[in-house]
């Protein structure tokens, strides 16, 4: 009956754009509460022995949750802390007109133009999708097999996370080419995705070790991917969340509040946002920037996006429905590859950032494939992003010693909705690469050390 239920509330709130009108008169509160109640009823639909595979813990269940939170009831809690009513633009404005300067923090309009508009019906739709996926695919019992392991042991994961973070911190000064540092945050972070699995036998120093390897993540990642970090230590925490007993759950709950705030916090001390002459204030206005109004911005040029994209047939590019093919190639085969960073050029385009240094617009996965391709590169997106989500479930159940290290790694780019197709495809696909091809030399050196064993003793 739960399932049933989470299915029924999935597919209204997919279909909510086709039927749901737009502006503050627009019944968004009640898809709002669709939402959340789509996301616990999935979340009990999924309820299996959670110390084996817990479903919660796949980026398949984790994308469509954080799109709803982030970016529908983040800006729509703000409006509504703060007593205020979203606004349309008005007809025939450009983002850069649309954006207007407040008294307290600069570009503080987004949230009265991003909420109960097409933009957040879109957001909601794509959510409603991926959480029936979500159900469809992690719909099964778990493989509780001896396989069920971490591939590294203790200390060669520790020594493949602490070499592969120092060696990154020096190479992100300068020290090494941007494509050997890249390479480097998949290996750390599957060293302790190994570490993180290790917690599951639930001694206290596995668990101890799996948490301590979150932390020193977001430590040798700090500052250049905080981001990364933060996606990463949401899905192990609630991983460890069902392995520790029920006494500690609280702790370790709290902690995934905490870890964003904590990481918003070291953002805007590295940025210089934090002042030691107001130093509480400064802190108020990062947590409001970071944890709201950031969301808020970001759905904001979604919307204009949207219309651009929507305006024409092939989308405001004009390009090919699987324009991100280019983005797979990989830079070292192809040096002449184009850059798929394109924040300054959507930020100016859409967003109507102009003057502002160091600060980069996202049209979300969603924009990029409806502006460079119109109606069928989204519907392009969503087939692939669809299959993508059903694999990674089947992979994340299956549990094997391939599987579950895999998609845990690779987890903080699958679930970055915040991210432009581009770049989303072309991180996943190497953190997948890299991964796959460091988990089967592991296997075959394993299998040899095993085969040398046994001539010794024979």
């Amino acid at each position: 009956m739960t399932r049933l239920l989470a299915l029924t509330c999935g597919l209204i709130l997919a279909t909510g754009p086709m039927w749901i009108g737009y502006g503050p008169s627009a019944p968004f509160p009640i898809m709002r509460g669709i939402a959340v109640v789509a996301v616990l009823l999935t979340a009990m639909a999924l309820h299996h022995d959670q110390r084996v595979a817990p479903p919660w813990v796949s980026p398949s269940f984790l994308l469509p949750v954080l799109a709803v939170v982030l970016y529908s009831l983040a800006p729509a809690s703000y409006l509504l802390l703060t007593g205020r009513s979203p606004v349309d633009p008005l007809p025939g404005q450009t983002p850069a007109q649309a954006r207007v300067l407040g008294d307290e923090l600069a570009n503080i309009n987004f949230p009265f133009i991003a909420s109960a508009s097409p933009a957040e019906a879109l957001v909601l739709s794509f959510a409603g999708i991926g959480l029936v996926l979500a159900l469809l695919g992690l719909d099964g019992k778990p493989n509780n097999t001896p396989q069920c392991r971490p591939p590294f042991p203790s200390f060669w994961a520790w020594t493949l996370l602490i070499c592969g973070g120092i060696t990154f911190q020096i190479g992100r000064r300068g020290f090494l080419p941007p494509s050997l540092c890249d390479l480097l945050p998949p290996i750390m972070l599957l060293a302790a995705a190994s570490l993180v699995l290790a917690g599951r036998s639930r001694q206290l120093p596995n668990l101890l070790g799996a948490l301590a390897a979150i932390f020193t993540v977001i430590a040798l990642l700090t500052p250049f991917q905080l981001k990364l970090a933060a996606y990463f230590a949401i899905p192990g925490v609630l991983f460890l969340l069902f392995q520790v007993p029920s006494r500690i759950r609280p702790v370790l709950g709290l902690l995934i509040v905490v870890i964003p705030v904590a990481g918003a916090i070291l953002l805007g001390l590295h940025r210089g946002a934090i002042t030691s002459d107001k130093p509480l204030w400064s802190i108020t206005e990062t947590l409001r920037w970071k944890l709201a109004l950031r969301q808020a911005e970001t759905l904001y040029c979604l919307r204009f996006a949207q219309a651009a994209g929507l305006a024409h047939p092939r989308g405001d590019g004009g390009r090919s429905p699987w324009y991100f093919a280019e983005a797979l190639i990989p830079r070292i085969l192809w040096p002449e590859k184009p850059s798929l960073s394109r924040g300054d050029e959507y930020g100016e385009r859409y967003c109507g950032v102009t003057g502002i240094s160091n600060h980069s617009g996202s049209i979300t996965l969603l924009g990029e494939p409806l502006v460079q391709a119109g109606r069928p590169g989204l519907l392009t997106a969503a087939m692939l992003l669809g299959v993508l989500s059903l694999v990674v479930s089947r992979l994340w159940l299956r549990q094997g010693p391939l599987g579950a290290p895999l998609v845990l790694t690779i987890a903080p780019w699958l679930i970055d909705f915040d991210q432009n197709f581009s770049l989303y495809a072309a991180g996943s696909v190497k953190a997948a690469l890299v991964c796959a091809a460091i988990l089967l030399l592991s296997r075959c050196l394993g299998f040899a050390f095993v085969r040398a064993a046994h001539r010794f003793k024979s």
